[in-house]
């Protein structure tokens, strides 16, 4: 028994990830209004918003990997 739930448990944490990622992705491709995205002092570029919403998502996504590995490098020592 506990073997069907593990294999269930295993693709029910896969399929939300696949979902997660297909909400934002549809979140930021319906936000394609153009903002102004602020650099430094007095310099801004106007980009869709779907690029920053993306961008934002995939940096948290590359943190997050980041930090789950440097955490399992410690674990194993």
């Amino acid at each position: 028994m506990t073997v069907f739930i593990k294999f269930f448990w295993k693709k029910l944490v896969i399929g939300s990830r696949w979902l997660f990622f297909a909400f934002f992705f549809l979140l930021a491709l319906l936000n394609s209004q153009e903002v102004s995205f602020y650099w430094f002092v007095n310099q801004s570029v106007k980009i869709p918003l779907m690029f920053i919403i993306l961008g934002a998502f995939l940096m948290g996504m590359i943190l997050a990997g980041l930090a789950f590995y440097r955490l399992n490098g410690k674990r194993s020592k």
